[in-house]
């Protein structure tokens, strides 16, 4: 159904097929693009509707937000005047912010259409914090230290950027289907000038804007503080902040109507929030990182809770490993060495085949394997240990691969002297696309390949051999799969990167490698947004480019909401770091000697990890403690991946088997 964006239309609701309204005649298509499906609230300043962005390909749904102020501000000249800047910056604040956020909505349009503006911005299918507070009851103390380490990095993100949201309250923000918190509607915002607001337009919500901004128009990123604190005592009683405050004594209720209900705090959180509380500005905490600081990442989960049923899984196992000293996960299928040595390809090398590479194929069914020292990729039913096809590329030896996860496409990079990276398609067999890097590379190969969750992107790094003997790089390449050309080469490591990762909504890509650097790459533009240096990180510790290789990163994983990127190397560490801000949140350990590679369950809560000391550690995300330990491989563990519906774990090592691990 179509819904009219006429605000004075007297039947809003049309048939599927009308570009104009049967009612009034106005036209229903936005920007001829984006078509209205349904109402979904407005305020004083304007109203929203879902919709369609008929130009993409999977008819993506998206908000349209239209300016419609009301008759009061619409018919004062000043007012209307401001209302209009506060939308227009609007615009501008998600246009700079939601590029470069994971949990901000990205501004698609902005636009003016039948003398009325609009803009439109990404649909976040999830619901806001108020309707979760109604539906699940109020939240425990567990559970808003989480929401604090969830939201805090996004508030400290805006406040970085120099904007001030002034309008921090339950329903402002978001928890999408998969966990991910939003901070969304931005037009009360503002932007910093110094270190003090100047007098401003007076806004904000009563309960949960601070007097500063309510009575004066001056706000301070303690004033968005202030509100996430008031954020805070909502959602632990259920009672809205305006309802909880004694204006004669000048003093928070809170905490009483909890004791009245047999509830409290610990006096860690009480405290927290009562200095978030304050009513002078200068006695709240001045900034994010100063919370940050008190809350100590570490003391509490950084990811949402598993589910109730999940968690009861997880205690059980444990139960059973310390009772019985059994592992919650078994072998069930081994691919040996034989099974190779029938399938051997004329170009393979004796002494070689250890496994380089290994994924599931998207529809779970097969698993995708390559080798040193050969040039064969192959395809098998890990269930029966059978092979169903091999993938032979004509060339040298040591390819590898990449699935791009949607569909059965594979890329191979299939001739790495000269640059060739094919696409095919799995199912057929049957060349799709050819894609070549530059020119014939004599001295020198390209290494590694990833191709990105959406499909658009292929990435791998050039290396030049010719300082031997050590290793220079031309950059990262990243081609566009639809123009087939390379868009950017990117170049900011001292040394070649072996690893790359994407986000799953293909924003960023993470590049590291030899030099122990971390960087975090916006795909949109091809900037740089940060650089993460490990702790061993240095570079006057690396003579000679790679006498040192304690710091050297071997795999990069991000989790599958995105806001959690996993490092390991050399160190016989694992890093769990947050992407947006940087910071460390917790290290993991108990690995002997080098991890090579390490992966996300696909709901994110456990962490799979293979190393040199020929074992696989599983980890619990939230936790960062040690699920099992697997043993059985007699070589390095030189990959680990899980299947689709994260039921599976496959493991390929220098022992030249693949085996295949379950839940028991």
């Amino acid at each position: 159904m179509n819904y009219c964006l006429n605000p004075y239309c007297k039947n809003a609701q049309n048939a599927d097929d009308v570009t104009l309204c049967s009612s009034c005649n106005s036209t229903i298509i936005l920007d001829n693009r984006y078509r209205p499906i349904k109402f979904i609230g407005g305020g004083g300043q304007g109203r929203n509707f879902l919709a369609i962005d008929e130009k993409t390909p999977t008819k993506k749904r998206c908000v349209i937000k239209q300016f419609c102020p009301h008759p009061n501000i619409a018919n004062d000249p000043g007012n209307l005047q401001k209302a209009t800047e506060l939308f227009n910056r609007e615009a501008t604040v998600l246009d700079e912010l939601g590029d470069e956020s994971p949990q901000i909505p990205r501004l698609l349009a902005h636009l003016e259409q039948d003398k009325r503006l609009y803009l439109v911005q990404e649909f976040i299918d999830g619901e806001n914090l108020l309707d979760e507070l109604a539906q699940n009851g109020n939240f425990s103390e567990a559970k808003i230290n989480e929401f604090l380490n969830e939201f805090l990095p996004i508030l400290k993100f805006v406040h970085q950027h120099g904007v001030i949201h002034r309008d921090i309250k339950p329903e402002n923000i978001m928890r999408r289907k998969d966990g991910l918190l939003f901070l969304i509607d931005f037009g009360l915002s503002k932007q910093m000038s110094g270190t003090i607001m100047v007098m401003g337009t007076v806004g904000g919500t009563m309960g949960y804007s601070p007097s500063e901004q309510l009575v004066y128009g001056e706000a301070y990123f303690a004033s968005d503080i202030y509100a996430l604190g008031a954020t805070c005592i909502h959602l632990l009683t259920g009672t809205p902040p305006h309802n909880l405050f004694n204006p004669r004594e000048k003093c928070w209720l809170w905490e009483d109507i909890l004791s009245q209900r047999g509830e409290g705090v610990s006096k860690y959180l009480s405290q927290i929030l009562d200095k978030m509380l304050m009513s002078a500005v200068k006695d709240r905490y001045q900034s994010v990182d100063e919370i940050l600081q008190i809350l100590k990442v570490d003391t509490y989960p950084v990811v949402r809770s598993v589910k109730p049923q999940q968690q009861n899984i997880f205690q059980q196992q444990n139960i059973f490993q310390k009772i019985f000293n059994i592992s919650p996960v078994n072998c069930i299928q081994t691919i040996k060495e034989n099974d190779f040595n029938q399938n051997r390809s004329r170009n393979s090398h004796d002494g070689n085949f250890a496994i380089r590479n290994l994924e599931f194929h998207p529809d779970g069914q097969s698993l995708a394997t390559s080798y040193y020292g050969s040039n064969d990729i192959k395809l098998w039913d890990w269930k029966k240990g059978n092979l169903i096809t091999n993938l032979t590329q004509k060339g040298d030896d040591n390819f590898t691969f990449s699935f791009q996860h949607k569909t059965n496409l594979i890329g191979i990079l299939s001739n790495k002297w000269k640059a060739e990276i094919k696409i095919l398609n799995t199912d057929t067999n049957k060349e799709i696309k050819k894609l070549t890097i530059g020119d014939y590379i004599d001295d020198g190969f390209i290494s590694p390949l990833a191709v990105s969750p959406n499909g658009k992107f292929v990435v791998t790094v050039t290396y030049i051999t010719s300082i031997i003997p050590y290793f220079d790089f031309s950059g990262i390449n990243v081609l566009d799969l639809e123009s087939e050309k390379v868009i950017y080469n990117l170049s900011s490591h001292y040394l070649p990167p072996s690893c790359l990762s994407f986000t799953p909504d293909s924003r960023i890509l993470a590049s590291s490698g030899n030099d122990g650097l971390i960087n975090l790459w916006d795909l949109k533009t091809g900037n740089l947004i940060r650089t993460i240096k490990d702790s061993l990180w240095n570079l006057k510790s690396l003579p000679d480019h790679y006498k040192s290789i304690n710091c050297s990163i071997k795999s990069l994983s991000f989790n599958p909401q995105g806001d959690i990127l996993a490092s390991a190397g050399w160190d016989t560490n694992i890093k769990l770091w947050n992407p947006h801000n940087g910071q460390l949140i917790r290290t993991l350990t108990g690995h002997k000697d080098a991890v090579n590679s390490i992966v996300f369950s696909p709901d994110g809560q456990i962490l799979a990890s293979g190393s040199n000391d020929m074992t696989i550690k599983l980890w619990e995300v939230n936790t960062g403690k040690e699920i099992c330990t697997l043993k059985g491989h007699t070589g390095f563990i030189n990959c680990v991946t899980f299947s689709p519906d994260g039921q599976v774990l496959a493991s390929g090592s220098n022992d030249k088997t693949i085996k295949i691990w379950r839940w028991d």
